[in-house]
């Protein structure tokens, strides 16, 4: 249905009749779009702009306008070889939902509650203001609790508000300088539910704000005129002193909301007011605000089903604040506070031959037919590779890194695309700002990293080499692959694949040299006979660090995580090897690697015993389970014997027998896929309190755990540890 209402003004509404389509749904669409249009007409002959007016009521229909895509930072650089930093990136446009009616209701009832609460909430300060204009610490907290359970009755209906770190907060009787990215005036409201008294450093304007002002005032929020010289100085001495007095701080660094939820640059009036009044700084980040009210759309607020989360960094001691440099500490929260964002809003460095990066995926603009390198950093937490991405001249690119899951794949982990689009609006320049250096050390390495497949990187058809082999060496070979942590994951037709496709024998005398230090890799190594010595230039003077015999591989890290050779190896005995390449060991052991954690984690999902923990300590377990493949009869506890293990059957089935005094008959169970056993030795430090054998035909696939594992992971989890102590009783 289409109506013209002026030449400036077409609403277009689509009611969809189908015989799947039951009658009262299609009447149910019939009467929104009739509501539509009548609000739409009220307001067009309201509203000054009346093409505004029919955008902020008409219904989107396209998928893409009621679930936009993540707001996109494209990092650009003249020149980016090795190790290039970012001089600056560009921000495309940001794509925000269109206004909707829903949306501008839900603001309205937002408005209308927080002014329903203040009927009680207004005696409730006034009656304590005599006393609060006196300074007494004990009435300032009143008001602000008070000020508190307001902010959070307010937001209860409409959005959901979880705060992490709690254990972070300092005590409520010290004095502490918060500081926080902030993208939303929903920020306000979500830092009130960390039942904290603080006062707000703020824009003066806010104050002429119905209510919200009023209540503010009577908080003692101190305001800033944001283009006097003066005020800022003022302002900064109050806070000074308001920090001397026993009262604490909540600043935006920033200034100013930003537009998409990348953080702006950081001004140092926080940390030199808390270096001033010799204070703790509490880093806070927050998640979510952004999508419930984007900047610029104070009067939409947006479902966000995810809702609002406020995480709670540790804090940064006085001491530390006092010794370190102010540039230094206001990096060090500006990282800490990143590090909690989407990685798609976090900075990155060029590793080689990259002139363009995107916060983990890489917008290619080159010759074609080139490749280049992309590595993002973030300082905090793991590193993110994306390597050997074609350069075809476009600026749209489908990537995917592997352990842990990136932030757009599917809520099963399988692995999804992430399109990113960076086509600008016509009327509108890009916003260039500065990007701070990137911070110096290294992290440890955490994750693995793997082909980007995508729409300009179209996956093929991959045939490994074939290089024969006599039965003696494919045997050899299987014998030493299932040594390595790199390979167990494996399916056996996968293993045979890769064995298949390894190279050799390479035959090296004494001396010889086939890895240097610092070069590029593309190759692992597996030893079959002979020694190899791994140096490393320490101080100068270069050191053997290792030594590998038959059985063990080397050179694999190049391949993991796609970074320069950290030794030299050189033959110290004539030695025999085997070598495979990167496309190999991309398109199979890294392919099978991730389908077997999927499935794993599939799996375990469903497990009650791990019901309680989240995604990503689930990973954490996964990575710390082994997998075992035991034939049908295969005895894998036996009763009265000492536990070391625990298991969880993964596929197939076993069957638990226990003879008791009571009873010679054995009493039988049967475990299945998602079943666990051999936790009561390990918690007890019993002897195992039945026997467990292979059942399945023709074999049972389990995950074990080795004791000292399983101590620490429940040790760390309280409570699956309580979960496992509450079912001790199965085998009684």
């Amino acid at each position: 249905m289409t109506w013209l209402l002026s030449k400036d003004i077409l609403i277009v509404i689509d009611v969809i009749d189908s015989p799947e389509t039951p009658p009262t749904c299609v009447l149910t669409m019939g009467a929104r779009a009739v509501l539509t249009l009548l609000l739409g007409a009220c307001v067009c002959f309201a509203s000054r702009s009346r093409t505004e007016a029919a955008h902020a009521f008409a219904l989107p229909t396209d998928r893409k306008l009621r679930r936009p895509p993540p707001v996109a930072l494209v990092a650009r650089t003249a020149t980016a070889g090795p190790g290039a930093e970012l001089k600056q990136f560009v921000r495309p446009k940001q794509r925000l939902p269109g206004h909707s009616v829903l949306a501008f209701f839900r603001a309205i009832g937002l408005m209308w509650t927080m002014l329903c609460l203040s009927a009680w909430v207004v005696p409730a300060i006034s009656a304590g203001l005599p006393v609060v204009k006196r300074k007494d610490p004990v009435a300032r907290k009143y008001v602000d609790r008070v000020i508190c359970a307001w902010s959070q009755m307010t937001t209860w209906p409409f959005f959901s508000v979880k705060v992490k770190g709690r254990e972070n907060l300092l005590p409520k009787d010290q004095a502490v300088v918060y500081v926080s990215n902030h993208q939303s005036f929903m920020d306000i409201l979500s830092c009130y539910h960390l039942s904290r008294s603080f006062k707000w450093v703020s824009k003066a304007s806010i104050l002429k704000i119905p209510v919200v002002g009023w209540a503010m005032k009577r908080t003692r929020t101190i305001t800033l005129e944001r283009e006097d010289r003066r005020s800022q100085m003022a302002t900064f001495r109050q806070c000074v002193s308001t920090l001397q007095e026993g009262a604490s701080i909540f600043i935006f660094p920033e200034g100013t909301r930003s537009p998409d939820g990348a953080l702006l640059e950081f001004k140092k009036g926080p940390v030199s007011m808390a270096k001033r009044a010799k204070v703790p700084i509490v880093p806070v980040t927050i998640l979510g605000t952004g999508r419930l009210m984007p900047s610029k759309k104070e009067f939409f607020l947006y479902h966000n089903r995810a809702g609002v989360q406020v995480i709670v960094h540790p804090a940064v001691s006085a001491e530390e604040v006092q010794e370190t440099p102010d540039k230094e500490v206001l990096l060090n929260l500006r990282n800490t506070i990143e590090s909690a964002l989407p990685l798609e809003l976090q900075k990155g460095t060029v590793a080689s031959c990259g002139p363009q990066v995107l916060q983990g995926q890489a917008a290619m603009d080159g010759p074609e037919g080139g490749l280049f390198t992309v590595e993002c950093k973030r300082s905090i937490d793991a590193d993110r590779y994306f390597y050997n991405l074609p350069c075809n001249g476009s600026y749209s690119i489908s990537g995917l890194a592997l352990v842990p899951p990136l932030p757009w794949q599917t809520r099963s982990g399988i692995p999804g695309e992430y399109k990113l689009d960076t086509e600008e609006d016509e009327t509108e320049e890009p916003e260039f700002v500065p990007l701070p250096p990137p911070p110096k050390g290294r992290t440890q390495r955490q994750s693995v990293s793997a082909e980007a497949f995508g729409e300009w990187n179209q996956r093929v058809i991959f045939e490994p080499a074939v290089y024969p082999k006599t039965p003696d060496q494919t045997q050899e070979l299987v014998e030493v692959t299932a040594q390595s942590f790199l390979f167990t994951s494996l399916e056996e037709k996968d293993l045979r694949v890769v064995i298949a496709a390894m190279k050799g024998p390479l035959i090296l005398e004494s001396g010889h040299r086939i890895i240097q230090e610092g070069d590029t890799g593309d190759h692992l190594y597996v030893v079959t006979d002979g020694s190899m010595d791994c140096v490393k230039v320490i101080d100068g003077v270069e050191m053997v660090v290792k030594t590998c015999v038959k059985g063990d591989l080397f050179g694999e890290l190049a391949l993991l995580y796609n970074c320069p050779r950290a030794a030299s190896v050189q033959c110290r005995e004539p030695a025999v090897l085997w070598e495979l390449d990167r496309a190999t060991f991309n398109n199979i052991v890294m392919e099978g690697v991730q389908r077997k954690r999927n499935q794993c984690l599939s799996v375990l999902s469903s497990v009650p015993l791990f019901s309680s923990i989240t995604r990503g300590e689930l990973e954490n377990i996964i990575d710390a389970l082994k997998m075992e493949r035991r034939p049908r009869g295969d005895v894998i506890i036996s009763q009265g014997e000492v536990g070391d293990h625990f298991y969880i059957v993964y596929e197939g089935q076993v069957m638990a027998s226990k003879i008791t005094e009571e009873s010679p008959e054995p009493v039988m169970m049967i475990h299945e896929a998602g079943d666990y056993f051999g936790e009561l030795a390990l918690i007890l430090e019993e002897p195992r309190a039945a026997t467990v054998v292979a059942s399945s035909d023709p074999e049972v696939c389990l995950l074990s755990m080795d004791r000292a594992t399983f101590k620490r992971i429940t040790g760390e989890h309280s409570a699956l540890h309580g979960f496992l102590e509450s079912n001790v009783d199965r085998y009684a």
